[in-house]
C-alpha cells in the first residue's frame, strides 16, 4: 500500500510540474555586415533594425546580444635600424553593438598579434630579408555573448537600483516599435618595439550577430504536454491494477 501510494505521488509531481511555466527564449534576430572599411580611421556607424518583443506570450526576463567579428588582411613590417628589433604587430578591429541610452551592450575584438625578430637593416628591398616581417592572415574571429536581466542589474548597479535600471531596459524593448541598436567598427594597426620601423596594413572586417528574447511562458510547451500524457498514462495504469486486484 505505501509503494503504491509513492507510485501515485510520483505520478501526480510529474504532472503537476509538467503544466508549470518555464523560461523561454524566442528566435534569434540575426544581422550582418561584410566589407568594413580599412586599416585606422573610424567606420560608419551601421543602424541594426530588432522587432520588440511580443508582450503577448509573457513577462520578458532577459535579452541576449551576440557578435561574431572576423578579420582578414595582411601584415609588413621592415626595420631600417643599424641593430636588430624585437617587435610587436597588430592588426584588430573593435566590433560594438550599442543601444543610445544604455551604452555598450557587446564587443568583439578579433585580433592578429605576432612578435617577430627583425633582423639590422640589410639594404635590400623593403619588405624581403631577415629585418622584415610579412603576413597574410584570414578568418581570424572573436565572438562576445550578453545577456541583461534583472540579475544583471542588480550585480552592476546594487539591490535597490538594478531592479529600476531593468525596468527602464525592459520598457525599450517591449514597446509598441522597432528598436535601432548601433554597430560602430574602429580598426586598429600597430607596429612597435623602438628603432625605424616601416610598415604596411590592410586590414578587413566582417561581423555577425544576433538578438534574442526570454521569457516567462504561461503556456506549457508541446513537450510538456507530453509529459503530462505520461503522468496521466501512469495513473491510468495504477487504477487498472487496483480494480484487477
Amino acid at each position: 500500500m505505501i509503494r503504491k501510494s509513492l507510485l501515485l505521488t510520483a505520478a501526480l509531481a510529474l504532472s503537476t510540474s509538467a503544466l508549470s511555466a518555464g523560461l523561454v527564449w524566442t528566435p534569434q534576430q540575426n544581422f550582418s555586415y561584410s566589407n568594413l572599411p580599412n586599416n585606422t580611421v573610424p567606420f560608419p556607424d551601421q543602424s541594426i533594425i530588432i522587432t520588440p518583443f511580443d508582450t503577448n506570450l509573457g513577462p520578458l526576463t532577459a535579452v541576449r546580444f551576440h557578435l561574431t567579428g572576423t578579420i582578414n588582411g595582411s601584415q609588413s613590417v621592415d626595420n631600417d635600424d643599424t641593430q636588430s628589433v624585437n617587435a610587436t604587430v597588430t592588426s584588430a578591429i573593435t566590433m560594438t553593438l550599442s543601444l543610445d541610452a544604455f551604452g555598450n551592450l557587446v564587443v568583439a575584438i578579433p585580433t592578429e598579434t605576432h612578435n617577430p625578430t627583425l633582423g639590422a637593416d640589410d639594404g635590400g628591398p623593403i619588405y624581403t630579408g631577415a629585418d622584415s616581417f610579412t603576413n597574410a592572415f584570414s578568418g581570424v574571429t572573436d565572438s562576445a555573448t550578453q545577456i541583461f536581466n534583472l540579475a544583471h542589474y542588480q550585480t552592476v548597479n546594487g539591490p535597490v537600483l538594478g531592479p529600476l535600471f531593468w525596468a527602464a531596459f525592459q520598457d525599450q524593448f517591449d514597446g509598441p516599435g522597432n528598436i535601432t541598436l548601433d554597430l560602430t567598427s574602429s580598426g586598429v594597426t600597430q607596429a612597435s618595439g623602438g628603432g625605424n620601423l616601416n610598415s604596411n596594413f590592410q586590414t578587413f572586417g566582417s561581423v555577425q550577430g544576433y538578438v534574442q528574447y526570454q521569457y516567462d511562458s504561461p503556456v506549457p510547451e508541446p513537450g510538456t504536454y507530453a509529459m503530462l500524457g505520461g503522468g496521466l498514462a501512469f495513473l491510468g495504469l495504477i487504477g487498472r491494477r487496483r480494480r484487477a486486484q
